[in-house]
């Protein structure tokens, strides 16, 4: 059984358009004394009249 002390994103790259956002993220946790870092991930959210439309 492994313990998880905690969990924290790091945003490596963010991108910023007319209307969008992307960023390219990852998580870190710490498993019984060890830093493990997980795969990047990308997300991308688009506006529309001010507000997020599509994630």
């Amino acid at each position: 059984m492994t313990s998880e002390s905690w969990l924290r994103w790091r945003y490596y790259n963010t991108i910023v358009g007319r209307n969008s956002l992307t960023a390219n993220k990852g998580l870190f946790k710490q498993v019984n004394g060890e830093v493990v870092v997980g795969e990047a991930q990308m997300a991308l959210f688009e506006f529309r009249d001010g507000k997020i439309c599509r994630i």
